[in-house]
Protein backbone atom coordinates (compact mmCIF):
# COMPACT_ATOMS: atom_id res chain seq x y z
CA UNK A 1 0.00 0.00 0.00
CA UNK A 2 2.81 2.38 0.87
CA UNK A 3 4.60 1.46 -2.35
CA UNK A 4 1.47 2.16 -4.37
CA UNK A 5 1.05 5.54 -2.65
CA UNK A 6 4.70 6.42 -3.29
CA UNK A 7 4.40 5.58 -6.99
CA UNK A 8 1.27 7.68 -7.24
CA UNK A 9 2.99 10.66 -5.62
CA UNK A 10 5.98 10.30 -7.97
CA UNK A 11 3.66 10.15 -11.01
CA UNK A 12 1.78 13.26 -9.90
CA UNK A 13 5.05 15.16 -9.35
CA UNK A 14 6.29 14.13 -12.78
CA UNK A 15 3.08 15.32 -14.41
CA UNK A 16 3.22 18.62 -12.55
CA UNK A 17 6.82 19.06 -13.66
CA UNK A 18 5.98 18.40 -17.29
CA UNK A 19 3.05 20.78 -17.17
CA UNK A 20 5.21 23.39 -15.50
CA UNK A 21 7.95 23.09 -18.10
CA UNK A 22 5.35 23.22 -20.87
CA UNK A 23 3.91 26.39 -19.40
CA UNK A 24 7.34 27.98 -19.20
CA UNK A 25 8.17 26.95 -22.75
CA UNK A 26 4.78 28.20 -23.99
CA UNK A 27 5.31 31.46 -22.16
CA UNK A 28 8.70 31.94 -23.80
CA UNK A 29 7.27 31.18 -27.24
CA UNK A 30 4.29 33.41 -26.66
CA UNK A 31 6.55 36.26 -25.58
CA UNK A 32 8.65 35.92 -28.71
CA UNK A 33 5.51 35.80 -30.84
CA UNK A 34 4.12 38.86 -29.08
CA UNK A 35 7.32 40.84 -29.51
CA UNK A 36 7.44 39.95 -33.20
CA UNK A 37 3.75 40.85 -33.58
CA UNK A 38 4.39 44.23 -31.93
CA UNK A 39 7.41 44.78 -34.21
CA UNK A 40 5.43 44.00 -37.36
CA UNK A 41 2.57 46.23 -36.21
CA UNK A 42 5.04 49.08 -35.66
CA UNK A 43 6.56 48.43 -39.07
CA UNK A 44 3.16 48.49 -40.79
CA UNK A 45 2.48 51.80 -39.06
CA UNK A 46 5.82 53.23 -40.28
CA UNK A 47 7.05 53.48 -36.68
CA UNK A 48 10.57 52.46 -37.64
CA UNK A 49 12.35 53.24 -34.37
CA UNK A 50 9.76 51.31 -32.38
CA UNK A 51 10.16 48.29 -34.70
CA UNK A 52 13.94 48.50 -34.31
CA UNK A 53 13.55 48.46 -30.51
CA UNK A 54 11.38 45.32 -30.64
CA UNK A 55 13.95 43.65 -32.93
CA UNK A 56 16.68 44.48 -30.41
CA UNK A 57 14.60 43.01 -27.57
CA UNK A 58 13.97 39.85 -29.57
CA UNK A 59 17.69 39.41 -30.18
CA UNK A 60 18.57 40.17 -26.54
CA UNK A 61 16.18 37.41 -25.42
CA UNK A 62 17.76 34.88 -27.77
CA UNK A 63 15.28 35.02 -30.68
CA UNK A 64 17.95 35.91 -33.24
CA UNK A 65 16.17 34.70 -36.41
CA UNK A 66 12.98 36.59 -35.54
CA UNK A 67 15.03 39.75 -34.92
CA UNK A 68 16.81 39.37 -38.25
CA UNK A 69 13.48 38.83 -40.02
CA UNK A 70 12.10 42.06 -38.53
CA UNK A 71 15.22 44.06 -39.41
CA UNK A 72 15.23 42.56 -42.92
CA UNK A 73 11.64 43.57 -43.49
CA UNK A 74 12.38 47.05 -42.15
CA UNK A 75 15.22 47.49 -44.67
CA UNK A 76 13.13 46.14 -47.56
CA UNK A 77 10.28 48.53 -46.67
CA UNK A 78 12.69 51.48 -46.47
CA UNK A 79 14.19 50.64 -49.87
CA UNK A 80 10.71 50.24 -51.34
CA UNK A 81 9.86 53.84 -50.43
CA UNK A 82 13.13 55.15 -51.87
CA UNK A 83 12.59 53.30 -55.14
CA UNK A 84 8.97 54.44 -55.39
CA UNK A 85 10.19 58.04 -55.12
CA UNK A 86 12.86 57.36 -57.76
CA UNK A 87 10.30 55.89 -60.17
CA UNK A 88 7.99 58.85 -59.57
CA UNK A 89 10.76 61.29 -60.51
CA UNK A 90 11.50 59.31 -63.68
CA UNK A 91 7.82 59.48 -64.57
CA UNK A 92 7.83 63.24 -64.03
CA UNK A 93 10.65 63.54 -66.54
CA UNK A 94 8.58 61.68 -69.13
CA UNK A 95 5.55 63.85 -68.38
CA UNK A 96 7.66 66.98 -68.87
CA UNK A 97 8.72 65.91 -72.34
CA UNK A 98 5.12 65.07 -73.27
CA UNK A 99 3.79 68.30 -71.78
CA UNK A 100 6.21 70.46 -73.74
CA UNK A 101 5.37 68.59 -76.94
CA UNK A 102 1.64 69.03 -76.42
CA UNK A 103 1.88 72.70 -75.53
CA UNK A 104 3.41 73.26 -78.97
CA UNK A 105 0.80 71.13 -80.77
CA UNK A 106 -1.73 72.94 -83.02
CA UNK A 107 -5.28 72.94 -81.68
CA UNK A 108 -6.80 71.43 -84.85
CA UNK A 109 -4.63 68.34 -84.34
CA UNK A 110 -5.70 68.04 -80.70
CA UNK A 111 -9.33 68.27 -81.80
CA UNK A 112 -8.79 65.34 -84.16
CA UNK A 113 -8.32 62.93 -81.32
CA UNK A 114 -10.34 64.28 -78.44
CA UNK A 115 -12.21 67.23 -76.92
CA UNK A 116 -10.84 69.54 -74.30
CA UNK A 117 -7.59 70.60 -75.94
CA UNK A 118 -4.29 70.78 -74.16
CA UNK A 119 -5.73 71.23 -70.66
CA UNK A 120 -7.77 68.03 -70.85
CA UNK A 121 -4.65 66.14 -71.88
CA UNK A 122 -2.25 67.55 -69.33
CA UNK A 123 -4.33 68.22 -66.23
CA UNK A 124 -4.75 64.54 -65.25
CA UNK A 125 -0.96 64.20 -65.30
CA UNK A 126 -0.41 67.06 -62.83
CA UNK A 127 1.86 68.62 -65.45
CA UNK A 128 2.66 71.99 -63.84
CA UNK A 129 5.23 70.57 -61.36
CA UNK A 130 6.80 68.70 -64.26
CA UNK A 131 7.29 71.89 -66.25
CA UNK A 132 9.11 73.45 -63.33
CA UNK A 133 12.10 71.44 -64.65
CA UNK A 134 13.65 70.72 -61.28
CA UNK A 135 17.10 69.09 -61.40
CA UNK A 136 15.86 65.58 -60.68
CA UNK A 137 18.83 63.58 -61.99
CA UNK A 138 20.95 64.20 -58.89
CA UNK A 139 18.10 63.25 -56.57
CA UNK A 140 17.44 60.03 -58.52
CA UNK A 141 21.11 59.06 -58.22
CA UNK A 142 21.07 59.79 -54.49
CA UNK A 143 17.93 57.70 -54.03
CA UNK A 144 19.52 54.81 -55.93
CA UNK A 145 22.64 54.90 -53.77
CA UNK A 146 20.64 54.99 -50.53
CA UNK A 147 18.33 52.20 -51.71
CA UNK A 148 21.27 50.00 -52.69
CA UNK A 149 22.93 50.42 -49.28
CA UNK A 150 19.69 49.56 -47.46
CA UNK A 151 19.01 46.55 -49.71
CA UNK A 152 22.49 45.15 -49.10
CA UNK A 153 21.77 45.31 -45.35
CA UNK A 154 18.42 43.58 -45.92
CA UNK A 155 20.05 40.76 -47.90
CA UNK A 156 22.63 40.27 -45.15
CA UNK A 157 19.94 39.98 -42.47
CA UNK A 158 17.57 37.73 -44.44
CA UNK A 159 20.19 35.35 -45.83
CA UNK A 160 21.40 34.56 -42.31
CA UNK A 161 18.09 32.98 -41.23
CA UNK A 162 18.45 29.15 -41.20
CA UNK A 163 16.06 26.99 -43.23
CA UNK A 164 14.94 25.26 -40.02
CA UNK A 165 13.50 28.47 -38.55
CA UNK A 166 9.77 29.33 -38.85
CA UNK A 167 10.74 32.77 -40.20
CA UNK A 168 12.60 31.27 -43.16
CA UNK A 169 9.71 31.26 -45.67
CA UNK A 170 8.79 34.90 -45.09
CA UNK A 171 12.48 35.80 -45.16
CA UNK A 172 12.77 34.08 -48.56
CA UNK A 173 9.90 36.15 -49.98
CA UNK A 174 11.44 39.39 -48.65
CA UNK A 175 14.87 38.36 -49.92
CA UNK A 176 13.38 37.86 -53.39
CA UNK A 177 12.03 41.42 -53.32
CA UNK A 178 15.40 42.78 -52.16
CA UNK A 179 17.29 40.96 -54.92
CA UNK A 180 14.91 42.04 -57.71
CA UNK A 181 15.13 45.63 -56.48
CA UNK A 182 18.93 45.43 -56.56
CA UNK A 183 18.63 44.19 -60.11
CA UNK A 184 16.43 47.21 -60.93
CA UNK A 185 19.43 49.29 -59.82
CA UNK A 186 21.51 47.39 -62.41
CA UNK A 187 23.39 45.32 -59.84
CA UNK A 188 24.20 41.74 -60.91
CA UNK A 189 22.61 39.39 -58.40
CA UNK A 190 22.01 35.61 -58.52
CA UNK A 191 18.29 34.95 -58.98
CA UNK A 192 18.21 31.24 -59.85
CA UNK A 193 18.83 30.05 -56.24
CA UNK A 194 16.10 32.23 -54.77
CA UNK A 195 13.75 31.01 -57.53
CA UNK A 196 14.27 27.46 -56.31
CA UNK A 197 13.49 28.49 -52.72
CA UNK A 198 10.32 30.27 -53.81
CA UNK A 199 9.28 27.30 -55.93
CA UNK A 200 9.59 25.06 -52.86
CA UNK A 201 7.33 27.42 -50.89
CA UNK A 202 4.65 27.41 -53.63
CA UNK A 203 4.72 23.61 -53.70
CA UNK A 204 4.08 23.48 -49.94
CA UNK A 205 1.69 26.45 -49.97
CA UNK A 206 -0.07 26.64 -53.37
CA UNK A 207 -2.11 29.70 -52.35
CA UNK A 208 0.81 31.78 -51.09
CA UNK A 209 0.19 34.88 -53.23
CA UNK A 210 3.37 36.78 -52.38
CA UNK A 211 5.59 33.77 -53.04
CA UNK A 212 4.01 33.26 -56.47
CA UNK A 213 4.17 36.97 -57.27
CA UNK A 214 7.87 37.13 -56.44
CA UNK A 215 8.58 33.92 -58.32
CA UNK A 216 6.82 35.25 -61.42
CA UNK A 217 8.89 38.47 -61.25
CA UNK A 218 12.13 36.52 -60.94
CA UNK A 219 11.27 34.25 -63.87
CA UNK A 220 10.56 37.40 -65.93
CA UNK A 221 13.92 38.87 -64.88
CA UNK A 222 15.56 35.58 -65.91
CA UNK A 223 13.70 35.72 -69.27
CA UNK A 224 12.23 32.31 -68.36
CA UNK A 225 8.87 33.27 -69.80
CA UNK A 226 7.28 29.81 -70.01
CA UNK A 227 7.79 29.38 -66.27
CA UNK A 228 6.69 32.96 -65.58
CA UNK A 229 3.41 32.41 -67.43
CA UNK A 230 2.36 29.56 -65.12
CA UNK A 231 3.03 31.70 -62.04
CA UNK A 232 1.26 34.75 -63.51
CA UNK A 233 -1.86 32.66 -64.11
CA UNK A 234 -1.85 31.61 -60.45
CA UNK A 235 -1.28 35.20 -59.26
CA UNK A 236 -4.21 36.36 -61.41
CA UNK A 237 -6.38 33.63 -59.85
CA UNK A 238 -5.36 34.44 -56.28
CA UNK A 239 -5.74 38.22 -56.67
CA UNK A 240 -8.75 38.89 -58.95
CA UNK A 241 -8.45 42.68 -58.54
CA UNK A 242 -4.84 43.17 -59.69
CA UNK A 243 -4.44 43.80 -63.43
CA UNK A 244 -0.65 43.57 -63.54
CA UNK A 245 -0.34 39.78 -63.86
CA UNK A 246 -2.82 39.79 -66.74
CA UNK A 247 -0.82 42.52 -68.47
CA UNK A 248 2.40 40.51 -68.23
CA UNK A 249 0.52 37.42 -69.40
CA UNK A 250 -0.48 39.44 -72.45
CA UNK A 251 3.15 40.36 -73.16
CA UNK A 252 4.38 36.78 -72.79
CA UNK A 253 1.55 35.32 -74.88
CA UNK A 254 1.99 37.97 -77.59
CA UNK A 255 5.71 37.27 -77.85
CA UNK A 256 4.92 33.53 -77.97
CA UNK A 257 2.67 34.19 -81.02
CA UNK A 258 -0.44 33.20 -79.07
CA UNK A 259 -2.22 36.37 -80.15
CA UNK A 260 -5.81 35.38 -79.33
CA UNK A 261 -4.91 34.46 -75.75
CA UNK A 262 -2.82 37.64 -75.49
CA UNK A 263 -5.79 39.81 -76.49
CA UNK A 264 -7.96 38.12 -73.86
CA UNK A 265 -5.28 38.67 -71.18
CA UNK A 266 -4.93 42.37 -72.04
CA UNK A 267 -8.70 42.84 -72.00
CA UNK A 268 -8.89 41.19 -68.59
CA UNK A 269 -6.11 43.47 -67.32
CA UNK A 270 -8.16 46.54 -68.29
CA UNK A 271 -11.10 45.25 -66.23
CA UNK A 272 -8.89 45.15 -63.13
CA UNK A 273 -6.96 47.65 -61.04
CA UNK A 274 -4.00 49.33 -62.80
CA UNK A 275 -1.94 52.44 -62.17
CA UNK A 276 -3.00 55.16 -64.67
CA UNK A 277 0.29 55.11 -66.61
CA UNK A 278 0.24 51.29 -66.73
CA UNK A 279 -3.33 51.36 -68.05
CA UNK A 280 -2.14 53.66 -70.86
CA UNK A 281 0.65 51.21 -71.74
CA UNK A 282 -1.78 48.27 -71.70
CA UNK A 283 -4.14 50.08 -74.07
CA UNK A 284 -1.25 50.85 -76.44
CA UNK A 285 -0.05 47.23 -76.42
CA UNK A 286 -3.57 45.89 -76.92
CA UNK A 287 -4.31 48.37 -79.73
CA UNK A 288 -1.09 47.37 -81.55
CA UNK A 289 -2.06 43.71 -81.28
CA UNK A 290 -5.63 44.32 -82.46
CA UNK A 291 -4.44 46.29 -85.49
CA UNK A 292 -1.88 43.64 -86.41
CA UNK A 293 -4.59 40.96 -86.11
CA UNK A 294 -7.05 42.89 -88.32
CA UNK A 295 -9.39 44.46 -85.75
CA UNK A 296 -8.98 48.24 -86.41
CA UNK A 297 -12.40 49.28 -85.14
CA UNK A 298 -11.84 47.48 -81.85
CA UNK A 299 -8.37 49.05 -81.60
CA UNK A 300 -9.87 52.54 -81.99
CA UNK A 301 -12.39 51.74 -79.26
CA UNK A 302 -9.57 50.70 -76.92
CA UNK A 303 -7.69 53.93 -77.67
CA UNK A 304 -10.69 56.26 -77.36
CA UNK A 305 -11.82 54.70 -74.07
CA UNK A 306 -8.49 55.65 -72.49
CA UNK A 307 -7.41 59.06 -71.19
CA UNK A 308 -6.93 61.82 -73.81
CA UNK A 309 -3.16 61.64 -73.41
CA UNK A 310 -3.24 58.20 -75.04
CA UNK A 311 -4.07 59.66 -78.44
CA UNK A 312 -1.64 62.54 -78.19
CA UNK A 313 1.75 60.90 -77.94
CA UNK A 314 3.52 59.74 -81.12
CA UNK A 315 2.70 56.06 -80.61
CA UNK A 316 -0.97 56.75 -79.89
CA UNK A 317 -1.28 58.92 -83.00
CA UNK A 318 0.42 56.25 -85.11
CA UNK A 319 -1.85 53.50 -83.80
CA UNK A 320 -4.95 55.60 -84.45
CA UNK A 321 -3.62 56.41 -87.93
CA UNK A 322 -3.10 52.71 -88.71
CA UNK A 323 -6.62 51.90 -87.57
CA UNK A 324 -8.19 54.72 -89.56
CA UNK A 325 -6.17 53.70 -92.63
CA UNK A 326 -7.49 50.14 -92.38
CA UNK A 327 -11.01 51.61 -92.22
CA UNK A 328 -10.35 53.70 -95.40
CA UNK A 329 -10.47 57.01 -93.48
CA UNK A 330 -7.34 58.06 -95.31
CA UNK A 331 -7.31 61.81 -94.76
CA UNK A 332 -7.59 61.45 -91.02
CA UNK A 333 -4.99 58.66 -91.01
CA UNK A 334 -2.42 60.69 -92.96
CA UNK A 335 -2.89 63.74 -90.74
CA UNK A 336 -2.27 61.67 -87.64
CA UNK A 337 0.81 59.81 -88.91
CA UNK A 338 2.38 63.04 -90.17
CA UNK A 339 1.71 64.61 -86.76
CA UNK A 340 3.35 61.63 -85.08
CA UNK A 341 6.44 62.06 -87.24
CA UNK A 342 6.60 65.76 -86.39
CA UNK A 343 6.75 64.69 -82.73
CA UNK A 344 9.22 61.87 -83.39
CA UNK A 345 10.76 61.86 -86.86
CA UNK A 346 12.64 58.58 -86.20
CA UNK A 347 9.67 56.47 -85.09
CA UNK A 348 9.91 53.22 -87.10
CA UNK A 349 6.24 52.24 -86.89
CA UNK A 350 5.13 55.67 -88.15
CA UNK A 351 7.68 55.65 -91.00
CA UNK A 352 6.59 52.19 -92.10
CA UNK A 353 2.93 53.23 -92.01
CA UNK A 354 3.60 56.34 -94.10
CA UNK A 355 5.51 54.19 -96.60
CA UNK A 356 2.50 51.85 -96.84
CA UNK A 357 0.29 54.86 -97.52
CA UNK A 358 2.60 56.04 -100.31
CA UNK A 359 2.57 52.58 -101.91
CA UNK A 360 -1.22 52.37 -101.72
CA UNK A 361 -1.40 55.74 -103.45
CA UNK A 362 0.90 54.45 -106.24
CA UNK A 363 3.95 56.40 -105.07
CA UNK A 364 6.51 53.59 -104.59
CA UNK A 365 9.48 55.94 -105.07
CA UNK A 366 8.38 57.96 -102.03
CA UNK A 367 7.98 54.74 -100.07
CA UNK A 368 11.47 53.58 -101.09
CA UNK A 369 12.98 56.84 -99.89
CA UNK A 370 11.30 56.53 -96.49
CA UNK A 371 12.20 52.86 -96.10
CA UNK A 372 15.84 53.26 -97.15
CA UNK A 373 16.21 56.01 -94.56
CA UNK A 374 14.73 53.70 -91.93
CA UNK A 375 16.94 50.77 -92.96
CA UNK A 376 20.01 52.97 -92.91
CA UNK A 377 19.38 53.48 -89.18
CA UNK A 378 18.37 49.83 -88.60
CA UNK A 379 19.45 47.44 -91.39
CA UNK A 380 17.65 44.56 -89.66
CA UNK A 381 14.16 46.09 -89.51
CA UNK A 382 12.43 43.02 -90.94
CA UNK A 383 9.09 44.73 -91.59
CA UNK A 384 10.71 47.69 -93.35
CA UNK A 385 12.80 45.34 -95.53
CA UNK A 386 9.69 43.41 -96.53
CA UNK A 387 7.92 46.64 -97.51
CA UNK A 388 10.96 47.74 -99.51
CA UNK A 389 10.83 44.47 -101.48
CA UNK A 390 7.21 45.26 -102.42
CA UNK A 391 8.10 48.86 -103.31
CA UNK A 392 10.96 47.72 -105.57
CA UNK A 393 8.67 45.21 -107.22
CA UNK A 394 6.18 48.01 -107.96
CA UNK A 395 8.90 49.96 -109.81
CA UNK A 396 10.05 46.87 -111.71
CA UNK A 397 13.51 46.68 -110.08
CA UNK A 398 13.80 42.90 -110.06
CA UNK A 399 17.55 42.89 -109.41
CA UNK A 400 17.01 45.08 -106.35
CA UNK A 401 14.14 42.82 -105.28
CA UNK A 402 16.52 39.85 -105.25
CA UNK A 403 19.13 41.80 -103.27
CA UNK A 404 16.61 42.99 -100.68
CA UNK A 405 15.13 39.50 -100.38
CA UNK A 406 18.58 38.08 -99.62
CA UNK A 407 19.07 40.68 -96.89
CA UNK A 408 15.61 39.93 -95.57
CA UNK A 409 16.41 36.20 -95.33
CA UNK A 410 19.64 36.90 -93.45
CA UNK A 411 17.75 38.86 -90.80
CA UNK A 412 14.87 36.36 -90.69
CA UNK A 413 17.32 33.49 -90.19
CA UNK A 414 18.89 35.13 -87.16
CA UNK A 415 15.48 35.89 -85.71
CA UNK A 416 14.45 32.26 -86.16
CA UNK A 417 17.57 31.24 -84.23
CA UNK A 418 16.64 33.72 -81.47
CA UNK A 419 13.23 32.04 -81.30
CA UNK A 420 14.74 28.55 -81.16
CA UNK A 421 17.20 29.42 -78.38
CA UNK A 422 14.55 31.46 -76.63
CA UNK A 423 12.31 28.42 -76.22
CA UNK A 424 15.17 26.63 -74.49
CA UNK A 425 15.97 29.58 -72.22
CA UNK A 426 12.30 30.25 -71.38
CA UNK A 427 11.96 26.81 -69.84
CA UNK A 428 15.35 26.71 -68.09
CA UNK A 429 16.16 29.58 -65.69
CA UNK A 430 19.78 28.48 -65.09
CA UNK A 431 20.85 28.12 -68.74
CA UNK A 432 23.28 31.04 -68.96
CA UNK A 433 24.90 29.86 -72.21
CA UNK A 434 21.67 30.01 -74.24
CA UNK A 435 21.10 33.50 -72.88
CA UNK A 436 24.57 34.62 -73.96
CA UNK A 437 24.02 33.14 -77.45
CA UNK A 438 20.72 35.00 -77.76
CA UNK A 439 22.47 38.20 -76.67
CA UNK A 440 25.12 37.70 -79.37
CA UNK A 441 22.41 37.28 -81.99
CA UNK A 442 20.68 40.48 -80.87
CA UNK A 443 24.02 42.29 -81.02
CA UNK A 444 24.52 41.06 -84.58
CA UNK A 445 21.11 42.58 -85.36
CA UNK A 446 22.07 45.89 -83.76
CA UNK A 447 19.54 45.51 -80.92
CA UNK A 448 21.54 46.66 -77.93
CA UNK A 449 18.61 46.84 -75.48
CA UNK A 450 17.56 43.25 -76.20
CA UNK A 451 21.19 42.09 -75.97
CA UNK A 452 21.64 43.82 -72.62
CA UNK A 453 18.44 42.25 -71.26
CA UNK A 454 19.62 38.73 -72.14
CA UNK A 455 23.12 39.34 -70.79
CA UNK A 456 21.70 40.54 -67.49
CA UNK A 457 19.47 37.47 -67.34
CA UNK A 458 22.55 35.30 -68.01
CA UNK A 459 24.27 36.88 -65.00
CA UNK A 460 21.13 36.44 -62.93
CA UNK A 461 21.25 32.75 -63.83
CA UNK A 462 25.00 32.50 -63.23
CA UNK A 463 26.84 35.49 -61.71
CA UNK A 464 30.17 33.84 -62.67
CA UNK A 465 29.42 33.93 -66.42
CA UNK A 466 32.51 35.76 -67.70
CA UNK A 467 31.31 36.01 -71.29
CA UNK A 468 28.18 37.86 -70.17
CA UNK A 469 30.32 40.25 -68.12
CA UNK A 470 32.67 40.83 -71.06
CA UNK A 471 29.84 41.60 -73.48
CA UNK A 472 28.19 43.96 -70.98
CA UNK A 473 31.50 45.82 -70.62
CA UNK A 474 31.64 46.03 -74.42
CA UNK A 475 28.12 47.53 -74.51
CA UNK A 476 28.99 50.03 -71.78
CA UNK A 477 32.20 51.15 -73.47
CA UNK A 478 31.28 51.07 -77.16
CA UNK A 479 29.52 54.00 -78.88
CA UNK A 480 25.86 53.62 -79.63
Amino acid sequence: MNLRRSLLIISICAMVGLVGWGAVKYGLQSRAARLKSFAIEALRGSRTLEAEEYAARLEAEGHVSEARAVRGELRVAEARKLLERRRYLAQLDRVEVLARTLLDAPQPLLNLVGPGGTSAILDPLNWQPALAAQPRGAERRSLAERAEAVLVQAVRELESIPASEPAHDQATILLAEALTNLRELDRPVPLAPIAERLKAITERQPNNLEARRRLAQIYIDLNAFSLALAQLQEVARLDPLDGRPCRFMGVVLRDSLREGEAIAAYEEALKRRLEPHVAVEVREELAQLLIDQGFPQKALQVLHEGPPVLLNDPLGKTLAAAAYWSLNEREKARALVEAALRDDSQMPRAIRLLAQMEMTEEKPENAQRLLRKLLQADPHDEKARHLLIDACRMTGEETQVATERERFEQTAGRLREVTRLGRRAHANPIDDQSRVEIARLWLSLGRRAEARSWLRSALAANPQCEEARRLLRFLDQSPR
